[in-house]
């Protein structure tokens, strides 16, 4: 591989976190905050995204709403996405959604 050559799953604007332990999670389909929670849980969250385990299959381009509380905070951050894959797991299914609107990063250092 050439110095210069970067690998596909690493080409990525902003880097991918953890989020912090206690974070809680909701998964929606739809933009209106209707439906049951899907979310299992999170495997990692940058400012653009997130990729997380659901409950049940997601067919691209489906549009979610993602709800993110903070340790230590009683109002979520709620942002619209759009689900761009999907692959199934022993357990559920994982996707990754993009977000409409980057997360602010007062708002994603409190989550990670």
């Amino acid at each position: 591989m050439v110095a210069t050559e970067i690998p596909h799953h690493e080409r990525r604007r902003v880097r991918r976190k953890v989020p912090r332990r206690g974070t809680v999670v909701c998964c929606r389909k739809g933009t209106l905050g209707l439906g049951r929670d899907l979310a299992m849980r999170t495997r990692d969250l940058c400012e653009e995204g997130i990729s997380l385990l659901v409950k049940e299959w997601i067919t691209p381009p489906t549009d979610v709403e993602i709800s993110l509380t903070a340790v230590g905070t009683s109002k979520p951050i709620v942002v619209i996405g759009q689900v761009v894959w999907c692959n199934p797991m022993e357990t559920g299914f994982l996707i990754g959604v993009r977000f409409q609107e980057r997360i602010g990063y007062v708002q994603f250092t409190s989550l990670t």
